[in-house]
């Protein structure tokens, strides 16, 4: 998993060229983005423009910093950051360093730099708060506060009416559930009358299955009859303060939580944002801050709304 947090970046692409430059523009050598990538195994060299070389690791730093800004397959992609690579060295061997704004480059750099280490120490809060025994730990919690409520398959044949003031609207869907009750109980298929008669359009496709649900997750009056309703035997018509409904509870089973692989995903991510945004909090709360410029004083002037 990538415990890399989000961030988000004020003109993403513009900055993005800017700072890559910046960075190559400040390292005569070449890009100055892989130094200690390039002595590790399995980093190959991708292209050499005029003698100095470009390695995958470069590639995969700068997708990083502007891969997310391409909306193409990842191939063109791909192209379009190495493309971008030897344009960016080829531009930056070619300045004219009596030219260059060295304080501009020099703090693009750093702010690079305090960017990319922030990151990595987010990351390593993050993989570090999701190893296996939290993720267990969190799991058993979630566990222990999921309900074993009986589960109802439910079934629902709906004709709502717009207005429960509407004598008229309410006695013709009343007309239209008992029709459809009275096919039913001839021996159509429920599911079968549902597609014809209907009036939900959520529901009517696929026969009237609503899937499992608990009486908590039903209205009053739903939770009131399923109880009583003998299993694959359809309801006689029910009215609600939507409609009138017909009801057909296939199966019951008693609810049981999710295997721990089919969230494990879900909950390690939960416990690195969490590390994540405790460790910033906590950093932040550390800190001797002290804003200087004309907007904080302006702030702190703004009387409270």
């Amino acid at each position: 998993m990538d415990f890399r947090i989000a961030r988000f970046f004020l003109a993403p692409k513009r900055l993005v060229a800017s700072v890559a430059l910046a960075v190559a523009l400040s390292d005569p050598s070449g890009l100055g983005l892989s130094t200690a990538w390039a002595e590790q195994a399995n980093d190959p060299v991708i292209v050499r423009v005029n003698g100095v070389e470009i390695h995958e690791s470069d590639v995969t730093a700068a997708d990083r910093e502007m891969g997310r800004n391409l909306a193409m397959h990842p191939e063109a992609r791909r192209e379009e950051v190495i493309k971008y690579l030897i344009d960016t060295l080829i531009i930056s061997t070619a300045a004219d360093q009596a030219a260059l704004d060295e304080a501009e480059i020099h703090a693009r750099v750093a702010f690079v730099r305090n960017r990319v280490t922030s990151e990595q120490v987010i990351a390593n809060a993050g993989r570090k708060a999701a190893g296996e025994q939290a993720v267990r730990n969190a799991y058993d919690d979630m566990v222990a506060k999921i309900s074993t409520d009986l589960e109802y398959h439910l079934y629902a044949l709906q004709f709502p009416f717009p207005d429960p003031n509407d004598e008229a609207a309410v006695k013709a869907a009343e007309e239209r559930a008992r029709r459809a009750y009275q096919r039913i109980a001839s021996g159509e298929a429920f599911e079968a009358v549902a597609r014809d008669m209907s009036d939900d359009p959520s529901t009517k496709a696929n026969g009237g299955n609503r899937g499992f649900l608990t009486r908590a997750m039903m209205g009053k009056e739903y939770a009131d009859v399923v109880p009583t309703i003998d299993k694959a035997r359809s309801s006689r018509p029910i009215k609600t303060k939507i409609g009138w409904h017909l009801i057909k509870i296939e199966e019951t089973r008693l609810r049981t939580p999710p295997a721990l692989e089919a969230v494990r995903e879900r909950l390690e991510l939960n416990l690195a944002r969490q590390a994540q945004a405790d460790l910033i909090s906590k950093l932040r709360s550390a800190a001797k801050i002290q804003r200087l410029d004309d907007a904080s004083a302006a702030s702190r002037a703004r009387p409270e709304e």
